[in-house]
């Protein structure tokens, strides 16, 4: 083994041409995760790091937030912090996608919003309901 960090990129499972990134291309914090077009940018690409989901671009972590909705909890970066908002488990990496679940809502996972696939959809956390918009392939840079 050559010693580099493995990286990860999150395709939507029926819509490969997506992949989760941070709007924006990851330069503010704060900034919200999104499908975008899968065109290979370093900010659709994270490491996962003792349940942290970094960004490889702007070195900020993947957390839950309802601050500015309290009734919808979104996918945003933020600096890394020992909270268990920014900690994820993944689950059932296969040929079906795996499922990003919430640490600190462990009853949510990851969910492409509305099923709308397009640029700058937002990821939220919603209610496992075994749909393909809470499925995502792995794919290893």
């Amino acid at each position: 083994m050559n010693g580099k960090q493995l990286k990860y990129q999150f395709c939507p499972k029926n819509f490969s041409n997506f992949a989760l990134d941070i709007c924006g291309g990851g330069e503010y914090r704060r900034a919200p995760l999104v499908i975008f077009d899968n065109n290979g940018s370093t900010s659709q690409l994270f490491y996962y790091q003792d349940g942290y989901l970094i960004n490889k671009k702007s070195r900020l972590a993947l957390s839950a937030s309802s601050e500015d909705d309290p009734e919808r909890i979104e996918v945003i970066q933020s600096p890394q912090r020992k909270q268990a908002e920014q900690l994820w488990k993944i689950y059932e990496s296969n040929k079906n996608g795996c499922i990003i679940w919430s640490v600190k809502y462990p009853m949510l996972c990851m969910t492409v919003e509305e099923g709308n696939y397009s640029d700058d959809t937002s990821i939220i956390l919603q209610q496992y309901d075994k749909s393909g918009n809470q499925r995502f392939i792995i794919n290893c840079k």
